[in-house]
């Protein structure tokens, strides 16, 4: 019952995965015009988030990812990860991904280990090399399976080059999980 302009508003506020869930799930032409009347960045990104399948790992990432390059300073980064925080656009500051120049993940960190680290010394010195990844085109049941395994809060989500496209935090996990169930029983 609202409007194109009071859906765009409400919708406009969402994460970039929660927005990408709304539009997906109601009628393709009012999606068009909700798409239409939202900021043009949101829609770009939004569309891109749509192209996936709503049960893969580019269906449940979010692009909201706090990411920096491996080969800068412990100071700049933390001015990075600062500027991020400000535009409140990023939907979980604790994981930061450290990337190499062409994107590709190379190590992933707390913010916590980022502050608590020495003065000058360099992002690649202190991030875990050892990252688990999923491919944009992975199943929820893989992604599942990863952040269960491994204890992850998020799950870095990459192309087939390795770069850093977004990542699936553990609520967007447990949702998928209990859609899957509740599909599951329906169809006993």
């Amino acid at each position: 019952g609202m409007t194109t302009e009071q859906s765009a508003r409400l919708v406009a506020q969402m994460t970039p995965d929660e927005r990408a869930d709304v539009l997906d799930e109601v009628n393709e032409d009012v999606a068009d015009d909700i798409l239409e009347a939202i900021p043009e960045e949101m829609r770009r990104e939004t569309e891109r988030l749509l192209e996936h399948e709503p049960d893969t790992a580019g269906g449940l990432m979010t692009t909201h990812v706090v990411s920096v390059l491996d080969s800068d300073t412990v100071e700049l980064a933390l001015a990075q990860v600062r500027t991020t925080a400000r535009a409140g656009r990023r939907e979980a500051m604790n994981v930061i991904y450290a990337v190499n120049a062409t994107g590709m993940v190379s190590g992933v960190m707390s913010l916590r280990e980022l502050l608590a680290a020495p003065e000058g010394s360099r992002v690649h010195d202190i991030a875990w090399t050892d990252v688990r990844t999923v491919l944009v085109s992975a199943d929820r049941e893989e992604v599942a399976r990863l952040t269960t395994e491994y204890d992850l809060v998020a799950v870095p989500v990459v192309d087939e080059q390795g770069r850093l496209l977004g990542m699936v935090t553990v609520d967007d996990v447990i949702d998928a999980i209990q859609e899957e169930q509740t599909e599951d029983v329906q169809k006993l």
